[in-house]
């Protein structure tokens, strides 16, 4: 049985993963028979909150009203806020809260894909939830390149604004037109030393687009 895909051997089959899974569970039972008895409790640092519906489908943040949770149908169901397909051009928001005594950088994960992407570049803009001020913009391209000219279909974790403490609206908008919407699956309030990455955001197996 081989451990790659026909398709390009560079993601590993259902085999490859058990195999995988079975190397990491064998090492993990090897350590914890030494692990020390007398561990320290820590902590999570500056403080965090993370909210993530990819695994789940729930969404326990305040949100516009058009919005919806996709459902994707590939090996493992996972979920997405958007505005659905039957408005992939529309605009959506949710409300998050920074709770802490200190800035904090908000991190958005999003669905991307690619080359080219079925997602469309999104302009961000974050509003405090009661009172006027200037909205903090950022752009997010969802396009990856990650793997050359293979086209696969991932979640990006990206910092989008550093937010005092508060309520904050987060409003997306599509600026072009795209097979698909704009797709979050989860939002972050982390530490400043926190930029990007798959650190809060989930980091999922890449499946091929044509899968969604």
């Amino acid at each position: 049985t081989t451990l790659f895909r026909s398709k390009d051997f560079n993601h590993l089959s259902k085999a490859g993963h058990d195999f995988i899974h079975a190397g990491i569970d064998s090492i993990l039972e090897s350590k914890f028979r030494d692990f020390h008895l007398n561990t320290v409790v820590g902590t999570w640092g500056d403080g965090d909150e993370c909210h993530s519906w990819f695994s789940s489908g729930r969404v326990h943040l305040e949100r516009s009203r058009n919005t919806m949770v996709e459902t994707f149908k590939t090996d493992n169901v996972q979920f997405a806020l958007s505005t659905g397909t039957n408005d992939v051009g529309g605009s959506g928001w949710v409300v998050v809260n920074n709770r802490f005594d200190g800035p904090r950088n908000l991190i958005l994960s999003y669905m991307v894909s690619g080359p080219p992407s079925m997602y469309p570049k999104t302009k961000i803009e974050i509003y405090p939830y009661q009172g006027d001020a200037d909205p903090i913009s950022n752009t997010l391209n969802p396009t990856t390149y990650e793997y050359g000219k293979v086209p696969v279909h991932d979640v990006h974790t990206k910092k989008v604004a550093t937010i005092p403490p508060g309520a904050w609206k987060v409003v997306w908008t599509p600026l072009e037109e795209t097979p698909r919407p704009f797709r979050l699956t989860g939002v972050h309030v982390v530490s400043t030393e926190i930029t990007q990455g798959g650190v809060n955001g989930p980091h999922p197996e890449l499946y091929y687009v044509e899968s969604y």
